[in-house]
């Protein structure tokens, strides 16, 4: 073999390497597409900014609410929305504060989605439960979202119950409601658009 052989061999030989290299670089380098984000639950739908990771979200807040609903972030809530119903269950402004919500903040946290450098005002339906507890016999849970968050103050609990049952109202008792607060290291509050004694 003369030595213009060898040197063909040669550069093919090394063109077969590199082509080789390269193939296994290409192979190895190939990064795998991003796994799509999970959806939020809701779709598109701004009345439900759920965490994905609740094992089942809460149900949506009634068709009639819904369309009167709106969610401001760092913002100032609008004049709460008319609920069928009476109009003490509906009262003009968000004048009502809800105790006891300090120990219910994950459900709260849950419902805004999560906290947020800015405080939530966030504008919701509310379910008044009348209860029977051991350490309050007029005792009244606070629910939004299927979610206890708080109860009436006891002696606001006792009004309300007097004036059920002085209207013979049977319930479902619902009534607007705002959050507000729930800045990362602060409380989240709820405040009712209920006028026990107007």
């Amino acid at each position: 073999m003369n030595s213009c052989s060898i040197f063909i061999f040669t550069v093919l030989g090394c063109f077969v390497i590199i082509g080789i290299v390269f193939a296994v670089r290409v192979a190895v380098g190939k990064r795998k597409p991003p796994a799509p984000k999970p959806a939020i639950l809701g779709g598109d739908d701004p009345f439900r900014p759920y965490r994905t990771d609740l094992a089942s979200p809460p149900p949506p807040p009634p068709p009639q609410f819904r369309a009167e609903l709106k969610v401001s972030i760092g913002g100032h809530a609008s004049r709460p929305p008319r609920l069928p119903g009476p109009s003490w269950l509906s009262a003009p402004d968000y004048g009502f504060k809800v105790t006891g919500t300090s120990h219910y903040q994950g459900a709260l946290e849950a419902i805004c989605g999560g906290r947020t450098d800015e405080s939530v005002e966030r504008q919701e339906v509310a379910q008044l439960i009348p209860e029977n507890s051991p350490y309050d016999a007029n005792a009244v849970r606070v629910e939004i979202q299927g979610r206890e968050v708080g109860h009436l103050p006891r002696d606001d609990a006792k009004a309300f119950r007097d004036r059920i049952a002085r209207e013979r109202l049977t319930g479902p008792f619902s009534c607007p409601a705002l959050i507000v607060g729930g800045w990362e290291g602060g409380n989240f509050g709820v405040r009712l658009a209920l006028a026990l004694y107007g």
